[in-house]
């Protein structure tokens, strides 16, 4: 089978416009750099990967020396993949040329963008050391900045399945629509066939393919079938990271010679939330008896007589339909003066119904001995089943269940959670699965606090406390699975009782003792901690003032400013951003001149200074000023 050039380039044209992305095949992890060729100031990259701790080396992609390296480079994309890549589509010398002259990836235009030529440049790499079911986190590193992928599981994926539209054999010519939509969607389809007393082979024919919308239409054609033959075709799909679709259904046809008597032809077959609609065009309609149109909801189940019209009708909208299943349609002919009828080949659809079902009528749960109980009950009828998603603490929601079957005629449902408890809070929503596979809007939110194997709360650790500008500050760390903080204040004789779900307390009182302890969910607490007693005043320093910027000559944007008033000696924490960007820490230095090398030209910066005092308290920020490198 020829190459699918048209598909093979275009998803990497989009991949290639966000760096960083990744995405996961049968042998490993894809990550996307970019689109910086060598010669460029980012082309030497280091790519880090973490399991959920820090963060490794696992690769470094330095610039390709030359055009034997470059090809190499090429070739080797190949292992990455089990379909077939037509190297000799690349013409490597010119596009090397080209890339050295231009040092923009960009120039070689679509064909810059496919896997192949990125390879060669070292602008994607495929992590082969990963262990299915765990998760990974890479980070990229380039001279002048620093990308942070998403989180990825790597798992077993299918590419999107290939849908199958219509078939027939027509001046000795098989013809096979396909079609795929989604995420995944195939660039190389192999076709395998078997005839009269031979098993299934791969046939080594051409496919073609257009672009609709988010599906793309697959055309592939097989001029090496005999006719009058029975034959039976399946199709097995690859997406671009090798993963592999679920092989389809086995069609079933014969290659019969076309005759004098019309059947419909240029069937179009479409479906959208309500109905599946079919259109011919019927040749010579005037000696047609009738057409009977038939359906089944299988290629080779039983089929059902469905409409009877005259020959001159060529359109059918079949309303009796449900969502997320596949349907089989035929003609059978019948004409005036002969008793010879003719059957048409099998067209199939899916009505796809994206229409999001209601959420669940109630949804409710309980504490149990092994963890929550779940309960709802639902009305919806084109359901095929629920999701529960689930949030521990405030840690975001995931998607805690596998598909829970509906069952029809069923309203009321349950699960059971079966999680450690331990005075975590836990939340759940469910949403409603339809036919088509498409998530219902959610339910409304449950909340419980499990106060199973409940630990007792250990003490507040690095309890401090400082006097800052007449205010006192008492601080520690936040300790785990604790409802709150008891402090206990001592004055003189008297004693109060304080409480905060913070893990820092500010007072108005001066000259007291404070003790603290924490507190669980069920009122149970730790001991207090040793008593602390107040320190001396701090004050936050003055901010620098007189700060200037101004590009230096050799590169870079030197920030000036004057130390504030007083013999202390400070330090001085630098900010810049961009406009619509929140400040960033530069630079802390001890001097009052500072070079920002990491400017690029084009861009306005914006600047402020903090001082900050031998205590480590940090001054309000200094005028601000602004420069366009």
């Amino acid at each position: 089978m020829k190459t699918l050039l048209f598909l093979l380039i275009m998803p990497f044209y989009m991949f290639a416009q966000t760096a960083g992305v990744v995405h996961s095949g049968p042998k490993g992890i894809f990550i996307t750099i970019g689109q910086h060729p060598p010669g460029t100031k980012y082309s030497s990259y280091k790519i880090e990967r973490s399991e959920g701790g820090a963060f490794k080396t696992v690769a470094e992609l330095h610039p390709v020396k030359d055009v034997n390296e470059f090809r190499k480079n090429m070739q080797e994309t190949q292992k990455w993949v089990d379909y077939p890549i037509k190297f000799d589509i690349y013409n490597t010398e010119n596009i090397w040329k080209k890339v050295k002259e231009t040092s923009d990836v960009e120039s070689l235009k679509t064909v810059g963008h496919s896997m192949p030529v990125l390879a060669g440049f070292h602008l994607i790499w495929l992590d082969q050391d990963v262990k299915k079911g765990k998760t990974y986190q890479y980070r990229i590193t380039a001279k002048g900045f620093e990308l942070l992928s998403e989180r990825i599981t790597f798992q077993p994926l299918a590419a999107a399945p290939l849908e199958l539209k219509s078939y027939q054999f027509l001046n000795g010519v098989f013809h096979f629509k396909l079609s795929a939509y989604g995420v995944r969607k195939p660039v190389w389809i192999d076709v395998y066939r078997a005839g009269p007393g031979k098993g299934f082979e791969k046939l080594n024919i051409e496919a073609f393919i257009s672009n609709s919308k988010d599906t793309l239409q697959y055309s592939v054609r097989d001029s090496s079938a005999t006719p009058y033959q029975p034959y039976k075709y399946t199709f097995r799909a690859y997406d671009l990271y090798g993963n592999q679709s679920i092989d389809n259904d086995t069609i079933h046809t014969a290659s019969l010679d076309p005759t004098t008597l019309p059947i419909p032809v240029k069937v179009i077959i479409t479906s959208d939330s309500q109905k599946i609609t079919l259109k011919w065009t019927q040749t010579n309609p005037e000696i047609v008896q009738s057409i009977l149109l038939e359906r089944g909801t299988s290629s080779e189940g039983e089929f059902q007589p469905l409409h009877e019209m005259s020959g001159f009708e060529n359109q059918y909208s079949d309303e009796d339909t449900e969502a997320g299943t596949t349907y089989f349609y035929r003609f059978r002919v019948s004409y005036k003066g002969i008793t010879d009828s003719k059957q048409s080949t099998l067209y199939s659809a899916i009505r796809h119904d994206f229409r999001p079902l209601s959420p669940v009528l109630t949804f409710a749960g309980e504490e149990t001995e092994k963890g929550t109980q779940l309960n709802w009950t639902t009305h919806e009828s084109k359901a095929v089943g629920f999701h529960i998603y689930r949030q521990i603490n405030n840690e975001g929601y995931h998607l805690l269940t596998e598909l829970i079957p509906a069952v029809r005629g069923k309203q009321e449902y349950n699960y059971l959670d079966l999680h450690p408890g331990g005075g975590k809070t836990y939340h759940y929503y469910i949403r409603t699965i339809s036919r088509s596979y498409q998530e219902g809007i959610p339910s409304d939110t449950l909340t419980l606090v499990s106060t199973r194997n409940l630990p007792v709360p250990k003490a507040p650790v690095d309890f401090t406390l400082q006097t800052v500008e007449d205010k006192i500050w008492l601080t520690w760390q936040s300790m785990p699975e604790v409802a709150g903080y008891v402090i206990l204040r001592e004055r003189g004789q008297a004693k109060d009782t304080l409480y905060t779900d913070k893990n820092f307390y500010v007072d108005e009182v001066t000259n007291a003792t404070y003790r603290i302890k924490s507190v669980n969910w069920t009122g149970t607490s730790s001991p207090y901690t040793n008593p602390v007693k107040s320190s001396k005043v701090l004050r936050k320093p003055a901010p620098p003032g007189g700060v200037l910027v101004s590009p230096e000559r050799n590169g870079g944007m030197k920030i000036l400013w004057d130390s504030p008033d007083g013999d202390q000696e400070f330090n001085y924490q630098i900010y810049r951003y961009e406009k619509g960007k929140k400040p960033a820490k530069l630079a802390l230095v001890k001097t009052n001149d500072y070079l920002d090398k990491t400017v690029i030209k084009g861009r306005t910066y914006y600047y402020y200074v903090c001082t900050i005092s031998p205590d480590g308290l940090e001054s309000e920020k200094s005028k601000e000023t602004y420069f366009t490198y």
